[in-house]
């Protein structure tokens, strides 16, 4: 919830004028992007201040905040091992140091969250051969995690690679 709940007594009398507010929320984009142009593993962002608690998003690729007026912190975790957040940005202003500030007359532009690749080494190639009993070999092949999803091109005799991916558990 955006606000606390507070305690509202109603007695045996009619209650009149009661005013609820209810914040202004805004919608703040953002996208992740690794140096280099590396798949981006997934992570945290998350924001702090305004007038709610912490809220955290999972980021891949891209992701969105409702977030009331004000100013947050914007942090990061969860990110894998062999990266580091070298910059988040919406425009000019860095967020490593400065707050984000969200207000209705100005909504921030969408934030960057830029990742540097500190241990290129924690790329595995991945490679091998689709056999079996198919009529026809697809022409492309799609790796899942839970967050997003890898493609690579098959050739006629059922070859694939994918040349960077990061050790985990995936689906095809």
């Amino acid at each position: 919830a955006f606000f606390q709940p507070r305690m509202l007594v109603v007695g045996e009398k009619d209650v009149t004028g009661l005013e609820l507010r209810v914040p202004w929320t805004g919608e703040v984009r953002g996208k992740a992007a690794v140096e280099g142009g590396d798949p981006v593993p997934a992570f945290t962002v998350s924001f702090t201040g305004g007038i709610r608690p912490a809220t955290s998003y999972l980021a891949n690729q891209a992701f969105q905040a409702t977030l009331t007026e004000g100013f947050y912190g914007v942090s990061t975790s969860g990110i894998a091992s062999g990266f580091y957040v070298k910059s988040i940005t919406p425009g000019a202003t860095n967020l490593l140091t400065d707050p984000l500030r969200v207000t209705p007359a100005s909504l921030p532009p969408e934030i960057l969250v830029m990742l540097g690749v500190s241990t290129p080494s924690a790329w595995v190639r991945l490679s091998g051969r689709i056999t079996g009993s198919q009529p026809s070999t697809p022409s492309t092949l799609t790796l899942n995690d839970p967050i997003g999803s890898l493609e690579a091109g098959v050739s006629a005799d059922g070859a694939f690679e994918f040349p960077k991916v990061l050790p985990g558990l995936y689906t095809a």
